[in-house]
C-alpha cells in the first residue's frame, strides 16, 4: 500500500499560487464536449451499501484524479475515474482544518447521503478520511442547473413542467417515507443528469436532517426568496417544509416569478405570467402555497394531485424563456465567478454541512420539528372492501413513523389476533411500509368495521374500513339498530338507466379528533355523468381548507387538519341535465379533553341519512401522548 500511496505523492504539488496539484488537475485541452458520455445513469453503477468511510487510505490507490471542474467555500471538486472500474465520478475534497468537531459533521453528511439511494438523488458512491481533509465521491452529472437550462429552453411549456415537478416529488416523497426533510430544496441544487436529458436530480443535502419530533434542527435563512413562512418566523418545522419549497419552484417553472407577495390567489388571477397556465396547475400551486404547513399538500396528495396524474390536454403553450432571466440571474449573483465552475456539479464545493459552523454568513438558526410529525401516519388508509363468503380479502394500507411502532387491529372493541406467517385467522403482510392485513374464509361474522391502529413513543393514530359482505354477488348490508329503512342498494354502473343521479351510498356523521384529517365518501349512479359540489352548512366548502374528489362514481371530500370551526353539516350534490340528487352528514370535531363541536341536523336532515350506518366507509382519528404536548413547549 505504502509504495503505490508513493507512486502518487507527487500528484498533490503546490503551485505557483499556492494551491494544491492533484493527479492529473492541470491537463490541457479538456474535452468537456465529451461529459456526456461519461455519464452513468444506473443507481446499481454505485455502491448499494451505506458508504463505509476509508481512514487513512490515499484515493490514489482507487481514482485517478483529473481536471478540476469547481471551487468554493468548502474546497474543490475534480473529475476522477474509478480504477478498478474505469466509470467516472466526482471527488470533493473537503479541509477539516478545524479537526473533529468538522469531521463529524462531514461524517453525519455522508450517513444522509449514503441512506438516501433514489433515481432524482444525487448518489454518493465512496469515502475517504485523511488527516486535515475528508472526500466524497459523488456520482457523475454533466448537466445544467434547473433555471439555467429552461432558460435556454425555447420550447419550455407546461408538460415539461409538470415533469419536473413530479420528479423533484417522487425524490422528496422518498426522503419523506424515510423520516428526512430536505429543508433547503431550491433551483440551483437541482441539476440535469446531462446536457440533453430532461432527468433531473437533487443534488445537495447539507441541511437536510432525520425526523426527531421535539428535537432542534438547524436551518438556514439565506434563500429568503424560497423559504418557508415557519422558517422565516421562527416557527416549528415539519414534512411539509419541504412542499412549500415545491409550490415556489413550480411557481417559477410557469412564470418565471420567485417572489411571492403573500396572497397567492390574488397572484394566480391577476397577474399576466399566469394567463396561459392551466386551472390544474394553478390549483396545485394553491395547495403547496398555503402560509399554515398543516394546510399544505404533503408529498403524497401533491403526487395524487390532477396535474401530475391527469395528462388530458396539456397545455403546450410555449413559456418565453426571458422569463425566467431574472429568476435565473439571481442565483448567478450569488457566485462571483460565474460561469465558473466548469460544470454545474462542480457548485457542490459551495454546498457542505459545514454552513452549519458558520451561523452568521449562511444566517443558520435553531428550529424544532413539529411535534404532530411524530405519530405514525397513514399515507394510504384501508379502504371497504366487498367479498364474498369463503374468500382471502386483504386490507391494504401503508403508514410511516419515523421510529419503530406497534400495529394492532380491532373488531367489536377486541383487538384481533395478528400472525405474520400463513396461518391464523387473521394475517400480516408487510412490503417495506406497504401492508396487508388478510381476513380469511370469510363468514357472516367477519362483516362489520375493522379498526387498524398505528402507535409509537410520539402518539397513536387510528384508521378504520368496512368489509361487506357478498354472498352470490349480492350485497349483505349491515343494518344499525336505529335505522329506520333498509339502506338502499349499490347499483351496478353497467345497470344504470338514464335520469337523474342517485346516491347508492350515503355519507355518514362522523367524529373526528380536532388536527387529523377526516374523509367523507359517497358513491352516486348517474347516467349521464353527474357534475358534484360540496357544501358546508349551506355555502361552497373552501378549497384552501379541503380537497374534492369525483372518479368512477365515488365522490369524496377530504378536510385537511380539522378545527372546531370545521364542525358542521357537509352536503354532496350531485346534478345532472336530467335532476339532482344530494346526501348530507355532520362532522363532529372533538379535542384531546373531550370537548367537541358540532351542528346538529334538523329532523329533515336526519331523515335524509336514514339507511346509513353510523360509520363512513374509512376514517382517521388519532392522538398525541402527554409527553409529546411538553416536548418543545
Amino acid at each position: 500500500m505504502g509504495g503505490v500511496y508513493a507512486l502518487f505523492i507527487f500528484f498533490t504539488k503546490i503551485d505557483d499560487a499556492g494551491r494544491l496539484v492533484r493527479g492529473k488537475s492541470n491537463t490541457s485541452n479538456i474535452e468537456t464536449d465529451k461529459y456526456d458520455t461519461m455519464v452513468n445513469d444506473s443507481l446499481s453503477h454505485y455502491s448499494s451499501n451505506s458508504v463505509n468511510i476509508k481512514k487513512c487510505q490515499s484515493i490514489y490507490e482507487d481514482y485517478e484524479i483529473l481536471e478540476e471542474i469547481g471551487t468554493g467555500a468548502f474546497g474543490v471538486v475534480h473529475r476522477c475515474v474509478e480504477r478498478k472500474t474505469g466509470n467516472v465520478f466526482a471527488a470533493k475534497f473537503v479541509p477539516t482544518l478545524g479537526g473533529e468537531k468538522q469531521k463529524e459533521i462531514i461524517r453525519e453528511e455522508i450517513r444522509t447521503m449514503s441512506e438516501l439511494r433514489h433515481s432524482s438523488l444525487v448518489a454518493l458512491h465512496d469515502a475517504f478520511e485523511m488527516e486535515q481533509e475528508m472526500i466524497m465521491i459523488y456520482e457523475f452529472l454533466s448537466g445544467e442547473e434547473l433555471l439555467e437550462k429552461i432558460s435556454k429552453d425555447h420550447q419550455m411549456n407546461e408538460g415539461k413542467a409538470q415533469n419536473y415537478i413530479k420528479q423533484i416529488c417522487e425524490a422528496i416523497k422518498y426522503m419523506h417515507e424515510l423520516s428526512y426533510v430536505h429543508l433547503d430544496l431550491k433551483p440551483e441544487n437541482i441539476l440535469f443528469t446531462t446536457k440533453t436529458s430532461d432527468k433531473l436530480k437533487i443534488n445537495d443535502f447539507s441541511m437536510t436532517t432525520k425526523l426527531n419530533p421535539g428535537g432542534e434542527v438547524k436551518v438556514t435563512t439565506v434563500n429568503s426568496e424560497y423559504l418557508a413562512p415557519e422558517i422565516l418566523s421562527g416557527q416549528n418545522i415539519g414534512f411539509n417544509t419541504d412542499m412549500w419549497n415545491i409550490g415556489i419552484i413550480t411557481k417559477v417553472l410557469l412564470s418565471g416569478i420567485s417572489q411571492f407577495d403573500g396572497n397567492i390567489l390574488k397572484e394566480i388571477n391577476k397577474k399576466s405570467e399566469f394567463k396561459n397556465i392551466s386551472e390544474e396547475a394553478k390549483d396545485f400551486i394553491r395547495r403547496l402555497l398555503v402560509k399554515d404547513k398543516q394546510y399544505r399538500m404533503n408529498v403524497h396528495e401533491a403526487l395524487n394531485h390532477p396535474w401530475l396524474t391527469q395528462r388530458g390536454d396539456k397545455n403546450e403553450n410555449i413559456i418565453p424563456k426571458e422569463k425566467f432571466y431574472k429568476s435565473r440571474d439571481s442565483i448567478r449573483r450569488k457566485y462571483d465567478a460565474w460561469p465558473e465552475p466548469r460544470l454545474s456539479l462542480g457548485r457542490i464545493s459551495q454546498f457542505s454541512s459545514l454552513s452549519k459552523l458558520h451561523s452568521d454568513r449562511y444566517k443558520i438558526r435553531e428550529a424544532l420539528f413539529d411535534q404532530d410529525d411524530g405519530p405514525p401516519r397513514f399515507i394510504i388508509r384501508p379502504r371497504p372492501i366487498q367479498a364474498n363468503e369463503g374468500k382471502n380479502d386483504p386490507f391494504f394500507y401503508k403508514i410511516l413513523s419515523p421510529v419503530p411502532m406497534r400495529i394492532s387491529w380491532w373488531k367489536d372493541g377486541k383487538e384481533l389476533k395478528i400472525s405474520d406467517g400463513s396461518f391464523g385467522k387473521y394475517r400480516q403482510q408487510r412490503n417495506g411500509n406497504d401492508r396487508a392485513m388478510t381476513i380469511t374464509e370469510l363468514t357472516n361474522e367477519d362483516r362489520g368495521d375493522y379498526l387498524v391502529r398505528a402507535e409509537n413513543e410520539f402518539g397513536k393514530r387510528e384508521c378504520s374500513a368496512m368489509l361487506i359482505l357478498l354472498k352470490d354477488g349480492i350485497r349483505k348490508e349491515i343494518i344499525p339498530q336505529h335505522v329506520r329503512q333498509p339502506i338502499i342498494q349499490e347499483t351496478s354502473p353497467s345497470t344504470v338507466e338514464k335520469g337523474p343521479p342517485h346516491f347508492s351510498f350515503l355519507l355518514r356523521p362522523r367524529l373526528i379528533q380536532k388536527n387529523h384529517t377526516c374523509k367523507l365518501i359517497c358513491t352516486v349512479a348517474s347516467d349521464p355523468p353527474a357534475k358534484i359540489k360540496w357544501v358546508k352548512d349551506g355555502k361552497p366548502v373552501d378549497e384552501q381548507r379541503a380537497q374534492a374528489l369525483f372518479k368512477s362514481g365515488v365522490a369524496s371530500l377530504e378536510v385537511f387538519n380539522i378545527k372546531m370551526e370545521d364542525a358542521g353539516i357537509y352536503k354532496c350534490i350531485a346534478t345532472n341535465e336530467f335532476g339532482s340528487d344530494e346526501t348530507s352528514a355532520s362532522i363532529t370535531v372533538q379535542t384531546r379533553h373531550s370537548t367537541s363541536s358540532t351542528k346538529q341536523l334538523t329532523t329533515q336532515q336526519t331523515n335524509s341519512l336514514d339507511g346509513a350506518s353510523s360509520h363512513l366507509m374509512a376514517g382517521l382519528v388519532g392522538e398525541r401522548k402527554n409527553k409529546l404536548q411538553k416536548k418543545g413547549n
